[in-house]
């Protein structure tokens, strides 16, 4: 299987669609609505999230977001901060978009 690729290039506002959603339920689901987290808040790193509570976040993106985070892209880069999970999905959802369009 293929990784996506997700550079900076994509468009920030394409990225930005993710993050409110996320940083809602991270603060609901993980720090019990007692605290805010910015975009490059180190998630794995401060413990926000685990290696278990990723399970529940992609969970989450699959039933809330509608995007499908394949396995290969399960990776501690890909989850360490708000932004780096808001381009894998902005990615991920236009690489689902170009493949429903052909």
């Amino acid at each position: 299987m293929q990784t996506i690729n997700h550079t900076p290039a994509l468009s920030s506002t394409t990225a930005d669609r993710f993050l409110e959603p996320l940083s809602r339920f991270i603060i609901r689901e993980f720090l019990h609505g007692d605290a805010s987290l910015t975009p490059e808040t180190p998630l794995l790193e401060w413990g926000v999230i685990d290696s278990m509570t990723i399970i529940d976040v992609i969970v989450f993106i699959s039933e809330q977001l509608g995007v499908r985070v394949p396995d290969e892209e399960i990776r501690p880069d890909n989850f360490a901060t708000l932004r780096a999970l808001s381009r894998m999905l902005a990615a991920l959802d236009d690489a689902a978009r170009v493949r429903g369009a052909a």
